[in-house]
């Protein structure tokens, strides 16, 4: 004011008057100063009598002035209006300058000035408040909401929210934003399209209450009580009277409080607020100085008003309405809570920032870019600055935050066990679950979570075994209540019964998820009143009985899941209702062929599978005619080799022939035949379902019929790759060790293959079993009725699968191929003999060994052809790199997989043929005659230098003579001249004796010489005794030749190269064998 006064004082001709402009604040309804600072301090003139106080203009004056009368003080204020024809001075604010008075530059040094604030430290957040890592409190609602709450950011930094959905707790907007779901049909459009308003189906309003214009429920008693209850403030419009409240003769309203309080609201001259009567004009009243503060306009005001300015509810300056209750404040301390303005009131802690000045010179609007809320104290939810209020002022029925955010959910409180946001509650497990608890849900509850609720406390329930469990026995909950409620999730809860309308007043839930009770059965009104419901789960119930249209009230619903149910027998009419359904989730792709009669949804699941359509149970005309022909052609081929086999008595022992791979052969072919029945089985079901294959899919993957065609696909298909895998290591033991006892014979052959045939029996017979782990139909988990790995998908088994169908069968093509590449290896360097004899022959021997091992090499190439892309395709599936296509899947199942086993008895009997008629060609000799190397070979070539480089006999018997001790082979025209000599005529003298060393010598000698003829592709035909000449007599020193004679007969020609040597070992085995059991026999 001494600015004011000096240049009053200083200015020119100022006995007219002098004016101070001030504003009327439409949005606060009080007087400001232009320049934005609050009326804080007034002298209004009080003397002259009743008639004379002031201001008495009201808010028929809202564009005033003060006028001033006397330059020596300030007690005669009066409110002019600014049209008065006597306002020739005025005083109004301008943009400070270096001209200016001393006290207008005193309002810049406020610029730096902080204010002092008394906190309280003891307040702390509220249990349903978020706390910030920097002191401040929020409502939890906000947390994650994608808008900054805390100073720090805090509030939206640990949200783990995914990028374009929204959590838990949220409601999705139309556009993608998302707002709690608190905010869900509460009247007031949050959504920035305000899409949480525009289909909600606000209740009626009951008698004892009154509708707001945007159908808000309020009680009758708040209609024009002079605040805002109607978030659209419909409540306070075209009010004609208020109970409880003053009523000017203008009409407008007055609280009640706002009478006899020193100050004159009503307009006109009348004062009828501010009547003669008003007791502050006895001449007799006095203020309690002990609890009051003296108004120098007469009044009282309470004592908790000193040096405090604040306003109350309707936005009436509390305390002394002339300001005097501010007067005198330069050393006041403030209550907590409170900012101190300099040299001046206080102010409550709302004030500060909050875009209001509210301090004499707008100190309370500076640096509030670093301004942050105390420790503990509630933060508002506004976008533009920052509002603080005492925990004390949160819920005490008054809104102080600009948005009312510190009234919300005042009534609402949480339990233990429970996740609460708003009115959100997500409980699991509560063991203490009654109806206490259940009582104290709110009516405006929005998400309502209540998981495994029933069966933990099921003990405390007075429930008979024979009575029925509904929604109210279980949760004690009367779902009539909660008209506004979002989302419902009661999982888990052993609700065996949903009373017709139960939800008739749910009209808009949204979400409804029923999973894991015992509901059996649904009818036409189960889901009476959900006309806004979206999405509804009732998975994992065991329900059998429906009516044939129980979905028909659902005309919202986008998505329905039903799997884990037991639904049979439904009729066509199921879906019938289901106008906007999206998605479909069952565990029979019955159901997606069901309503996709009527229907294309976006996404249905299962599919038809990767071989089936609803109309096929094979969808791919080329796969239904391979079936056939693979099928037929497994069955024929292999049952030829079958019986091919037995009828020449190949499986039983021969001295002659070693029966091993021709029981190996047998058994693979009959493995073949096996999986031939398999894909006729599969054809057969195929022909039968045609057109009409959805409605007995079901019944067909969980029948025995299919359950039978898996255990024959996997027992042929795995024993089919473990005796490949025998004869692979039977072939590279003969080949690699052919000196090494360890080989298969008769007993040890059928040994093998009946650990083969019990294992594979086994392995394909477990899944039957009623394991929990397999499912209901392990091998009906696609309709070709084979689980193999091939999707990302981890059905029951899956492990089993994994390793029986990729891991085992791997080791096993792993080991294969391991054994051919050594097998070849092993060949090519028994072609590198470099005897000078033999290198004339070498030509035709490289090419027998190079047709052995491309024999090989096709085999196990074949092989692994139809087997290796399923296991590379079940390793990339299962461990989620990549996503087999359902037509690879399809053609690797019933067209690659089975090739093998139809193409093997072809393959196999071409093979053999070749062989044979390889082993019977006639080579060319070196001077051009013909000669056959199964018959021998000339002296010369075989046992030492070419005859042209002998010259005498005597060269000639020498060379023999070295090359019978070398190779311990005696090659003769005829066997007669040596039989004397021979091992079965030396054992019928009785004067023979063999010690273990001669034993041991005769069988190093004899292996010798066989393995040099096979060496040089030769095949001895008639190993046995007569042909085995022992040297030496008596106790002494023993060795053996062994005798070739190339006239001899006797050799297979239906055999192989490979499998005739294979029978000279054998037969040679055999030999010796009888001969250490007869010198065993004689020894004892």
């Amino acid at each position: 004011m001494n600015s004011i006064q000096q240049y009053i004082l200083s200015a020119s001709d100022a006995t007219y008057g002098t004016y101070i402009g001030l504003t009327w604040d439409q949005r606060k309804q009080r007087h400001v100063w232009d320049s934005g600072y609050p009326m804080s301090f007034t002298d209004w003139r009080v003397t002259g009598g009743y008639d004379f106080i002031q201001p008495d203009g009201g808010d028929l004056e809202r564009c005033s002035v003060i006028r001033f009368w006397s330059f020596r003080e300030t007690t005669n204020w009066n409110d002019i209006a600014c049209a008065d024809r006597v306002t020739n001075q005025l005083i109004c604010q301008k943009p400070p300058s270096s001209s200016d008075t001393d006290g207008m530059d005193k309002m810049l040094q406020f610029e730096d000035v902080e204010l002092q604030f008394h906190e309280d430290t003891d307040q702390v957040c509220r249990d349903e408040q978020f706390t910030c890592l920097s002191g401040e409190c929020i409502q939890s609602v906000y947390v994650c909401d994608g808008m900054t709450d805390c100073f720090d950011d805090s509030d939206e930094t640990k949200c783990n929210v995914l990028e374009g959905k929204c959590s838990m707790f949220d409601f999705t907007c139309d556009d993608g934003t998302c707002i709690s779901s608190s905010f869900y049909c509460d009247f007031i459009a949050h959504c920035l399209d305000g899409s949480d308003e525009n289909e909600c189906n606000y209740p009626p309003c009951s008698n004892n209450e009154y509708q707001c214009e945007n159908h808000q429920c309020i009680p009758l008693t708040k209609q024009c009580d002079l605040e805002l209850d109607c978030s659209d403030g419909s409540d306070e419009r075209n009010c004609e009277s208020s109970d409880g409240n003053f009523q000017c003769f203008s009409g407008r309203m007055l609280p009640f409080s706002r009478q006899c309080d020193g100050y004159r609201d009503c307009s006109g001259k009348n004062w009828e607020d501010e009547p003669r009567a008003c007791e502050y004009f006895s001449e007799s009243y006095s203020c309690d100085a002990l609890s009051q503060v003296s108004c120098r306009n007469g009044a009282c005001a309470d004592v908790t008003s000193r040096c405090v300015l604040e306003y109350d509810i309707h936005g009436y300056i509390e305390g002394c309405r002339d300001a005097t209750h501010l007067l005198q404040c330069d050393s006041f301390v403030c209550p907590r809570s409170h900012f101190k303005c300099p040299d001046s009131y206080c102010i409550p802690e709302r004030y500060r920032c909050n875009s209001e000045i509210d301090c004499p010179y707008g100190e309370d609007e500076y640096n509030c870019d670093s301004y942050n809320c105390a420790a503990g104290s509630y933060r508002c939810h506004t976008y533009d600055n920052t509002v603080c209020i005492p925990q004390e002022k949160v819920c005490d029925e008054y809104p102080h935050c600009p948005a009312g955010d510190d009234e919300l959910f005042c009534e609402v409180s949480c339990f233990d066990g429970c996740q609460c946001s708003g009115t959100s509650f997500v409980c699991s497990e509560i063991e203490d679950w009654g109806p206490e608890k259940a009582g104290k849900l709110p009516n405006a509850t929005k998400q309502l979570i209540l998981r495994e609720i029933s069966s933990s406390g099921r003990s405390r329930r007075d429930v008979t075994d024979n009575s029925s469990t509904g929604i109210q026995e279980a949760l004690f909950i009367d779902m009539h209540l909660f008209r506004v409620v979002f989302l419902v999730d009661f999982t888990g809860n052993d609700i065996d019964r949903i009373v017709d309308g139960e939800f008739a007043d749910n009209n808009n839930l949204r979400y409804l998820t029923l999973e894991r009770n015992q509901l059996t059965s649904i009818t036409m009104h189960t889901f009476d009143g959900l006309s806004s419901l979206q999405y509804l789960s009732l998975a994992g119930n065991p329900l059998v009985v429906t009516v044939s249209q129980p979905f028909v009230q659902l005309q919202s619903l986008e998505l329905l899941d039903i799997r884990g149910t037991e639904l049979d027998n439904v009729e066509d009419e199921f879906f019938d209702g289901l106008v906007k359904l999206e998605a479909l989730y069952s565990d029979e792709f019955f159901f997606c062929c069901l309503i996709a009669q009527d229907k294309e949804l976006a996404e249905c699941l299962p599919a038809a599978g990767q071989f089936s359509s609803c109309e096929d149970l094979m969808k791919n005309r080329f796969l239904r005619i391979s079936l056939w022909v693979l099928g037929v052609a497994a069955v024929l081929g292999n049952g030829v080799v079958i019986i091919t086999r037995v009828y020449r008595r190949e499986l039983l022992p021969n001295p002659r022939r070693s029966p091993t791979q021709p029981i190996l052969i047998t058994n693979l072919a009959i493995a073949d035949f096996f999986t031939g029945v398999y894909m006729l089985i599969i054809a057969s079901a195929d022909l039968s379902f045609r057109n009409v294959y959805f409605r007995y899919s079901e019944d067909w993957q969980t029948g025995a019929i299919c359950k039978f065609a898996g255990f024959l696909a996997v027992l042929g298909s795995e024993c089919s790759v473990m005796f490949l895998a025998i004869i692979t290591i039977d072939r590279f033991q003969g080949v690699v060790f052919p000196l090494s006892r360890r080989r298969l014979r008769f007993k040890s052959t059928y040994f093998a293959v009946a650990c083969t045939w019990l294992l594979s029996f086994t392995l394909s017979a477990v899944p039957l079993l009623p394991f929990p782990y397999f499912g209901v139909s392990f091998y009906g988990r696609s309709s070709v009725c084979l689980a193999l790995p091939l999707t990302s998908d981890l059905q029951p088994g899956w492990l089993y699968s994994v390793l029986l169908f990729l891991a085992f069968n791997f080791i096993c093509f792993m080991a294969m191929l391991v054994c051919y590449v050594v097998i070849y290896i092993k060949a090519k360097q028994s072609v590198g003999f470099k005897n000078a004899s033999t290198r004339m022959e070498k030509g035709g021997r490289v090419d027998e060994q190079v047709r052995m091992a491309a024999k090989m090499s096709f085999l196990v190439v074949t092989d692994m052809i139809c087997w290796m892309p399923i296991i590379i395709m079940g390793i990339l599936a299962t461990s989620g790199v990549v996503e087999v296509p359902g037509e690879i899947y399809a053609w690797t199942a019933v067209f690659i997989l089975p090739i093998n086993s139809a193409l093997n008895p072809y393959i196999y009997t071409i093979l053999v043929q070749a062989a044979a008629k390889a082993g019977q060609m006639p080579k060319k000799s070196t001077n051009g005659s013909t000669t056959n190397t199964s018959d021998g070979q000339s002296m010369s070539q075989m046992y030492g230098q070419p005859a042209a480089s002998i010259t005498t006999k005597q060269e000639m018997l020498q060379q023999l003579l070295n090359s019978f001790k070398r190779n311990r082979l005696v090659t003769v025209m005829s066997i007669s001249p040596l039989q004397k000599n021979t091992l079965s005529n030396m054992r019928k003298n009785d004067s023979f004796v063999l010690s273990e060393i001669n034993i041991l010598d005769i069988e190093q000698d004899t292996k010798k010489g066989l393995q040099y003829l096979h060496d040089n592709s030769i095949i001895h035909g008639t190993v046995c005794s007569e042909y085995v000449i022992i040297d030496g007599e008596g106790d002494g020193e023993k060795r053996a030749f062994l005798v070739y004679e190339p006239s001899q007969q006797g050799q297979d020609e239906t055999l192989s190269f490979d499998e005739r040597k294979e029978k000279d070992r054998n037969d040679l085995s055999y030999v010796i064998t009888k001969l250490k059991a007869s010198m065993e026999e004689f020894s004892v």
